[in-house]
């Protein structure tokens, strides 16, 4: 920024200015270094474009005209008054029955600001937004000023378009040049289902809506291609709301896992039509019944945490949705599945979606899951070495199955301790010939093992070799002994002590040999 005094007569006052390196934004300074908020110390001259923007709406629906306004930092904008015609066969404005509500301030605007507005002439509205002269729009970047609310005519037909016509984009009484630019409403009809704009209904769209539900469950929202390319239906992109109705095909007000089945439905022509077009009837709501829990291995750093969500006693279930929070420091989510108890060729159809301490989970299919299919998985592993006992939570935050959502107040608290030095029982014992020797370290280190008979002698040397830290206990990771000595002869019945070596740490164990 640019600091210079002024001169007034070719002689030099005490005022000070900072201006931006562009020339866009003046203010002026006082000698105390306050800033100086009269109107006459404004910006160089410049100009706004105020659009009203293209727009679609649905038949007897509420339709969204944003007014639209460039950026206007520095221009001291403090108030505006608008005037836009439309075709009053098509459009009306929304009204609580006495006073007109249509118009709504756009963020940009100062919310201390003063909103009037008024139908003059049925296809002519007009409104005024004004605030204190110290309080101008500062938003950075262009941005929606205002937002009008239209009812579209129950009669009006598909296709049908309004002008959106800007008469007047009056600026701090002209103080601030504009220039306006008009738009179009169209008229729509949605297709139900299509959330990817093709004109058809497809499994396609039944992957969408369920990586909608995932990312939704985790707090993360997507957008559909409707939203982003106009479908082949609609001349542009689909307005966020209208996006949600298209997938909303059961018409309950939610986007669920129930809708991809829906659609998996239509499109393998289980159903024709949906109830979101008003002519299919929609499947009853009944409270499900299920079964939420959870169980641990073990309380060690490898052990696998399995939360199962049953739902094998619901008559017929087509789709289902779960969401889990959980400390991410502790704990995370390896695998997502549905039990396979059937030979049927394909699972039902699932994703899921992975936040910050957050996993969201969603399923669908077009015919009923059979009572063995119907049972989520989710598996659990912690993260990375333990140093302390830790305590931790898995819980619920949301379920879903088909059409219904219910509370499952579901908690479930684990505690993990860390890796300790320990030789564990030896399998199979008492045993003849050979057994296996398991063992936990908690630190990685070479492992050797001692066996002695009761006298004290030793009778074999184990060099198991080096071992990471944790629980060594299958068969491929355990300690063998095939019952013989050093000698390669097989040992007396009896009992044996091991004893277990990793670096300067020993633990040992008795085991029985019986013929």
């Amino acid at each position: 920024r640019l600091v210079f005094r002024s001169k007034r007569d070719g002689q030099a006052t005490n005022d000070l200015y900072h201006m931006a390196v562009d020339g866009t934004d003046v203010v002026r300074l006082t000698t105390s270094g306050q800033h100086d908020a009269h109107p006459s110390w404004g910006p160089f001259p410049s100009t706004a474009t105020v659009t009203a923007a293209d727009t679609q709406g649905r038949v007897g629906r509420v339709a969204i005209v944003p007014i639209n306004i460039t950026d206007v930092r520095g221009l001291d904008l403090t108030a505006v008054t608008i005037t836009l015609t439309y075709d009053s066969t098509i459009l009306t404005p929304t009204d609580d029955g006495t006073n007109t509500t249509a118009v709504t301030p756009g963020a940009m605007v100062p919310v201390a600001w003063g909103l009037e507005q008024n139908v003059i002439t049925p296809g002519t509205l007009s409104f005024s937004m004004a605030g204190g002269l110290g309080d101008p729009i500062t938003a950075v970047g262009a941005g929606v000023l205002a937002s009008i609310a239209f009812d579209v005519s129950p009669s009006a037909t598909v296709g049908a378009t309004s002008p959106l016509t800007l008469t007047e984009g009056n600026l701090n009484e002209g103080g601030v040049a504009s220039t306006l630019t008009s738009g179009t409403l169209t008229v729509m009809t949605l297709v139900f289902g299509d959330v990817t704009g093709n004109g058809e209904v497809t499994a396609y769209d039944a992957s969408w809506v369920l990586e909608y539900v995932a990312q939704d469950l985790v707090g993360t929202t997507i957008q559909f291609p409707i939203e982003t390319t106009p479908p082949s239906w609609a001349t542009i992109a689909i307005l966020p709301a209208d996006a949600r109705s298209v997938a909303d095909v059961d018409a309950n007000s939610l986007v669920q896992a129930i809708d991809a089945s829906l659609i998996l439905q239509h499109d393998v022509d289980i159903i024709s039509t949906f109830a979101a077009d008003s002519a299919a009837p929609s499947r009853a709501v009944v409270t499900p019944s299920y079964q939420l829990t959870a169980s641990a291995t073990s309380e060690r750093p490898d052990a696998r945490i399995t939360v199962s969500l049953d739902a094998s006693s619901l008559d017929e279930l087509y789709s289902g949705e779960l969401a889990l929070e959980f400390d991410a420091e502790i704990v995370r989510p390896v695998r997502v599945y549905l039990d396979r108890g059937t030979t049927r060729d394909k699972p039902p159809m699932l994703v899921r979606a992975d936040g910050e301490g957050k996993l969201g989970v969603a399923f669908a299919s077009a015919k009923p899951i059979a009572r063995s299919d119907a049972t989520l998985r989710i598996v659990f592993e912690p993260v990375g070495s333990i140093e302390g006992p830790v305590d931790g939570v898995i819980r619920s935050s949301r379920l879903g199955l088909n059409a219904a959502r219910v509370d499952p107040a579901f908690v479930y608290r684990f505690h993990i301790e860390p890796f300790r030095f320990q030789a564990l029982a030896n399998y199979p014992n008492p045993f003849n010939p050979e057994t296996w020797i398991p063992f936990e370290l908690n630190e990685d280190s070479d492992v050797t093992i001692h066996i002695y008979g009761l006298d004290g002698q030793r009778v074999r040397t184990l060099e198991v070799g080096r071992r990471g830290m944790g629980v060594h206990a299958g068969r491929d990771a355990a300690a063998y002994w095939d019952g013989k000595n050093a000698f390669g002869e097989a040992v007396s019945s009896g009992v044996y002590v091991y004893e277990l070596i990793a670096g300067s740490q020993r633990a040992m164990r008795r085991m029985v040999v019986l013929k």
